[in-house]
């Protein structure tokens, strides 16, 4: 955060160099490697997708509710006026 903070100084003076930031203690510590990457970020596919899969309806919505190209209005006496094309590019 301090590095962050640094950096968006509003006067330009007061910014650290790009010699200061490179030295920096947090750009100093550790890297992951390409493969320690890659399981992580698989890991977290994983978990999102478990996640999909648990949040998915039971059942499909009844296809008559939506039809491509149209537009649906009710009145206000609950009749559906007529349909009206929608011009779809």
């Amino acid at each position: 955060m301090d590095l962050i903070n640094g950096m968006l100084q509003y006067e330009p003076i007061h910014r650290p160099s790009l010699a200061e930031i490179k030295c920096h203690p947090w750009l100093q510590g550790p890297i992951a490697t390409e493969q320690e990457i890659k399981e992580e970020f698989f890991k977290r596919k994983q978990m999102l997708d478990q996640a999909s899969a648990q949040n998915e309806p039971d059942h499909q919505p009844d296809p008559t509710v939506f039809t491509y190209g149209q537009v649906h209005r009710s009145t206000a006496n609950g009749e559906e006026e007529p349909k009206i094309p929608v011009l779809v590019r």
